[in-house]
Formats: structure tokens, sequence, C-alpha cells
């Protein structure tokens, strides 16, 4: 396990901060916007794309385990806070949040992962699921074998989508195949290209590819009547850019307990950021809409960029305060209960249901292999 220095912490940080910039454009594009500050705004938008990306890339790079105890404290502060973001919204809007849209969001709130509410959690608890047989596959892959899965990967779920119309995977580049493909590149980069990169040239390359994206929003790239973006998630441009924020802050020869106590906290931030968005848009910055329509409108999306990321830090911090405890105790009581059921128990359970619906001489073979 490689030593997490404040570098990487900080990255992550700084990922939580671009996912929060995006949602806060989306909220304020019902507003009047002068052409300047549109541009500008396309810019910041185009390069805090990468924000998922960079976060899976660190993943990988480390390489995730499966830790009951870790999926457990996730689900519950995700419940948690998506029953008491849903209530608030709620309250500030009762006439958008009522009767069986209302319902149906509770429900959600409930079962967050199977339910999707939250699209990135559910597909980190996904690949935190499925670790221990990832990792394991990708350890016994010799070096060639591990770049063919990469490449192969990259051409299906980067390289088709960004140059062509279609998309192989109709999730918006928003699902657990795409995220595969950033812990797969990261895992790689972690055991095989761990070199220091020149950072002046990391800067330059970076440059450039945040301009493709500027240029591919701003003039529509369009060859043949298929239009190109290279601003979604995991286009080659996107996973270029994050690939070299990897490597400029990965070597970072620095430690900040301040930096790695707040990097604890971008789930909750992450959980937190759109609600709070909602509420600072309608009750907060709606008041500013006559300054949105000049040049200072990316000012006025990053103030609500960082309004939102500290107001989800300091309630995180205050939910683990307050209810750190019993959410330990809680986290207990189902470790136990999994380990009452035990998962020795539940493939017998398996091996009997298949073993119901098996010929009888396939069963005896069955049972001569299992022995």
């Amino acid at each position: 396990m490689k030593e997490r220095r404040s570098g990487l912490e900080l990255l992550r940080v700084i990922s939580i901060l671009m996912i929060i910039c995006i949602h806060a454009f989306g909220l304020l594009l019902d507003v009047k916007i002068s052409p300047i500050g549109m541009k500008t705004t396309f810019f910041i938008n185009s390069v805090c794309n990468i924000g998922v990306s960079c976060f899976v890339l660190i993943s990988g790079y480390f390489g995730v385990k499966r830790d009951f105890r870790k999926i457990l404290r996730l689900e519950l502060m995700v419940i948690f806070f998506s029953l008491c973001t849903t209530a608030g919204l709620a309250a500030a809007f009762p006439e958008t949040y009522r009767g069986a849209e209302l319902f149906e969001l509770l429900i959600k709130s409930c079962i967050p992962v199977i339910s999707r509410k939250h699209w990135f959690y559910t597909c980190y608890i996904c690949l935190l699921l499925l670790s221990p047989w990832i990792n394991e596959a990708l350890d016994r892959m010799t070096r060639r074998q591990h770049e063919g899965l990469l490449l192969t990967m990259f051409i299906l779920f980067s390289v088709c989508p960004s140059f062509f119309y279609f998309e192989i995977m109709q999730d918006g580049r928003k699902g657990l195949m795409n995220m595969l493909l950033m812990y797969v590149m990261g895992r790689y980069i972690g055991k095989y290209m761990n070199f220091k990169m020149d950072r002046k040239k990391g800067i330059l390359a970076f440059a450039v590819l945040a301009a493709i994206c500027y240029f591919s929003v701003t003039h529509q790239i369009s060859i043949g009547g298929i239009r190109h973006s290279f601003t979604k998630d995991n286009s080659v441009v996107n996973v270029g850019m994050a690939v070299i924020l990897l490597y400029l802050f990965k070597d970072m020869q620095w430690h900040s307990r301040m930096i790695n106590r707040i990097a604890s906290h971008v789930f909750g931030i992450y959980i937190l950021n759109v609600p709070v968005l909602q509420l600072l848009h309608a009750f907060v910055f709606q008041m500013a809409d006559g300054k949105l329509e000049t040049n200072w409108f990316p000012i006025w999306m990053l103030l609500e960029t960082l309004t939102a990321f500290m107001i989800g830090l300091i309630v995180d911090i205050l939910r683990e305060l307050l209810l750190g405890k019993t959410a330990e105790r809680l986290i207990g009581m189902g470790e136990a209960m999994w380990n009452r059921i035990g998962a020795d128990r539940l493939r017998r359970w398996g091996s009997k249901m298949t073993g119901f619906f098996m010929r009888k001489e396939e069963r005896e073979k069955e049972m001569v292999v299992r022995k």
C-alpha cells in the first residue's frame, strides 16, 4: 500500500470542487449572461468536468479494498443526508416536492445504492464490492495483458464515444464501465508508469487539452454530420487532463493534516452539494441576478461553488461529531449480523438452489467435485 501524501489528497479536494462547479453551472444556466461571461464559464466548465475521472484515477492508483465497515459507514451517511436534504427541499419548495414525487424521493433516499439516487456513489459502492476480484485479476496479469485490457477498454469506452456520435454504453458516460476504465488505468500507472513528470511540460500539455475542450464547446466540431464533444466524461481529452493532474500532484512531497482531514469528508460534501446549491441559488444568489447579466457571472459561479463546499464540509464534520458514535454502534450491529449469516452459509444456500434444478447425475458430479 502506497503512503498517502497530501498531494493526492489535495487533488481529491480539488476534484470535488470541480464537480460542485459543474453542478453550479447547470443551475445558473437560467439567467442572462454576457458573451464574455459565457465563454469564460464554458472554459471553467470544460476543465472542471474531469473531477470524477481524477477521483477514480486516485482510487485506482492506490487500489481500493472491500471493507464491510467502510461500506456500511458510507451507506448510513448517504441515507442520513439524503433524507435530511429531501426533507429540507420539501420544506423550501412545497409546490415542487409533494405527493407521489416526494414519496418516491424518500424511498430512493432509503435505498440510495439500488435507486441510483447518486450515480457516482452507486458505481463506487459496486466498485468496492467487486474490488477483490478486480484487484486479483489485475495483479495476476502480466504487464502486456494489463496493457491489452486497458487499450481495449480505452478504445471502446473513450476513443469511440469521443469521435463518433454513438456510445456503446448508453449511460451518458456516467456508469460503472467508465469508472472501471479509470480504475484500471490508475492501477496501471501505480504499478508500471510511476515516473515523475516534467512539471512545465505537464502544465503545457494540460493547457493544450483544456483549449481543445473549450473550442469543442464554443465552436461545434462536426465531421460528416457527426458532432464531436471532448468535454464529456471519459473523452480522450478528459482522460488526458485527468492523467496529467494525477502525475502533477502525486509527487508533491509534503504532508498536511488539514488537507488530509478535509479530503476525508469529500463524500459527504458530494452528497450534499446539489441540494445546498439549489437552496443557495433560490434564496441567496438569486438576489444577484442583475450582476449575472454582466461579465461577473464566472465569479458568482465560483463563489457559489466555494460556499456550497464550505457548507457541506461544516455539516459533515458536525454529523461526524454528533452522530459518529451512534453510527459506529449501528455498523457494529450490522457487522455482527453479517457474521452470523456468514458467507459460507450463503454459498450453501446457493448450492442447494442450483442443486434443486440439476439432473441427478449432474448433481452427483458436482458433489464429487466439491469433495
